[in-house]
């Protein structure tokens, strides 16, 4: 009888995530689709784009409330986003 070399499922998916060069753009995903569930209902519903680009989080929001609000916390945002990664996802976030 003939042994196989067998690896859990998802160290092969990891390592073909990461060969194709798929985990960035998987985490910047992740990350923005945690907004809601990092900065609430309200602030979401206030939100009107939100993208990254060279490692800088942009989010548009509506309210001139919640910019500013948002502006006075960006660095425990900032934080709060990139914990659930390993190596941090974004350097920086841009209101407007």
């Amino acid at each position: 009888m003939r042994k196989s070399k067998t690896e859990p499922i998802d160290q092969l998916i990891q390592s073909y995530i990461r060969g194709m060069g798929l985990e960035r753009p998987l985490s910047e995903n992740r990350l923005i689709l945690s907004w809601e569930s990092v900065t609430g209902k309200y602030i979401a519903g206030q939100t009107r784009k939100i993208y990254i680009r060279n490692r800088v989080l942009y989010v548009q929001i509506q309210s001139p409330l919640v910019k500013r609000e948002l502006n006075l916390i960006k660095e425990g945002l900032l934080k709060r986003l990139n914990e659930p990664f390993e190596q941090p996802v974004i350097d920086d976030i841009q209101i407007f």
